[in-house]
């Protein structure tokens, strides 16, 4: 997706609820599916993420960094993220319905859940 440290806010790992700031392998344990959803021109695999005080929230793993943001419907569902969190190491993949992330010598397998709650949006005119 490029460079985007100009654009978005750097973070850690921490709960945008409680403030809880897990290890990175605690981070993914609490990853429980993803979904596909529109992102800067193409599609991601935005996946669900439920802290230890029950917040839900949504992020989109990359090489190297976990964007973090939320989900709105315009004319289209799209992923829009606000801050990001440097994790080094960290690699993602598609191996076929399911979404494999690697940190270290740990490896995440997710399945494709169900579509998050929508934010915002409506209708926009669009018919879509």
């Amino acid at each position: 997706m490029g460079d985007q440290s100009e654009v978005y806010t750097r973070t850690t790992l921490a709960c945008f609820a409680c403030g809880r700031t897990p290890t990175v392998a605690e981070f993914l344990d609490a990853c429980q599916d993803f979904q596909d959803y529109l992102h800067a021109g193409g599609f991601a695999s935005v996946v669900r993420h439920r802290c230890a005080c029950g917040e839900t929230s949504e992020v989109l793993p990359e090489g190297g960094r976990i964007l973090m943001g939320y989900v709105y419907a315009t004319c289209s569902v799209q992923f829009c993220p606000v801050k990001y969190a440097e994790v080094p190491g960290l690699a993602v993949r598609r191996d076929g319905p399911t979404l494999v992330l690697t940190h270290q010598d740990r490896e995440w397998r997710l399945p494709l859940g169900p579509a998050p709650e929508i934010r915002g949006g409506g209708t926009c005119g669009c018919g879509g």
